[in-house]
């Protein structure tokens, strides 16, 4: 990234990036770490599904309270989505994230291209995002972005897999793999899970949006608060007026 040099070839560690000791700021996407006026809610790299590649964004979407939407390449097919996902198999050399500020979709897009009017096939987190900010922009961040609405893909022509057998879907589904889908001759977005393994609330997409969204709002309240508190009496007054503001808001 440094210099521009436009068409060089980008390695794992330019994606990445890091800390710039002259500059003392980040680079590659780990650049998003220096930026302060702006809440982030959705970290993604279309078509990176290397396991180091993965595994630090989500890390990285975990400093800034976001969610990182990740890729299974369309190499594999879908018997092989849990697999891939559990690092399992042929895929034992990558690492399987545990980790609820990522999630993980898998099943690649046909769009048309509206510059040059050709048919590309598109990683699934383009889907995911178009729809997430559709949902973020007429409903709320924290509902969900997947069925036959909200989860609706309203510029795709097809898919790469448009039939998965139930056992094929099953598997991912369990393994925490969200998939695109034909339904009903809809393409839709099913699945709305973490990469969390354990059981709770924050296996839910949504639901780690809506936490990351009351944790980043609260930091905010918190500094304005800091701002102000030589009027406040007690430390006591502090925490109720962050938690009254944050129930307004």
């Amino acid at each position: 990234f440094l210099g521009g040099n436009n068409g060089a070839n980008t390695e794992n560690a330019d994606w990445v990036g890091d800390l710039n000791p002259t500059t003392d700021l980040y680079t590659g996407f780990q650049s998003f770490r220096n930026e302060t006026d702006y809440q982030v809610n959705v970290l993604a790299i279309p078509g990176a599904t290397d396991t180091d590649l993965q595994q630090n964004l989500v890390q990285v979407a975990k400093v800034l309270n976001a969610v990182a939407i990740l890729d299974i390449p369309d190499s594999v097919v879908p018997r092989q989505y849990a697999d891939w996902r559990n690092a399992q198999g042929q895929f034992a050399s990558r690492t399987k994230i545990d980790d609820w500020h990522g999630a993980l979709f898998a099943n690649w897009v046909d769009i048309v291209d509206p510059y040059t009017t050709d048919t590309r096939r598109v990683p699934p987190s383009v889907e995911v995002i178009r729809c997430m900010a559709r949902t973020f922009n007429n409903d709320k961040p924290w509902y969900a972005s997947a069925g036959e609405i909200r989860g609706f893909c309203d510029n795709a022509t097809g898919i790469q897999f448009r039939t998965i057998n139930f056992s094929s879907k099953t598997q991912a589904y369990d393994s925490n793999v969200n998939l695109i889908v034909s339904n009903n001759g809809r393409i839709q977005v099913y699945g709305d899970r973490t990469l969390q393994v354990a059981d709770s609330k924050l296996m839910e997409l949504h639901v780690a949006i809506l936490v990351n969204y009351i944790v980043a709002n609260i930091g905010v309240i918190a500094r304005q608060l800091d701002r102000k508190s030589t009027r406040l009496n007690s430390s006591h007054a502090n925490i109720s007026y962050a938690v009254f503001c944050l129930k307004k808001k």
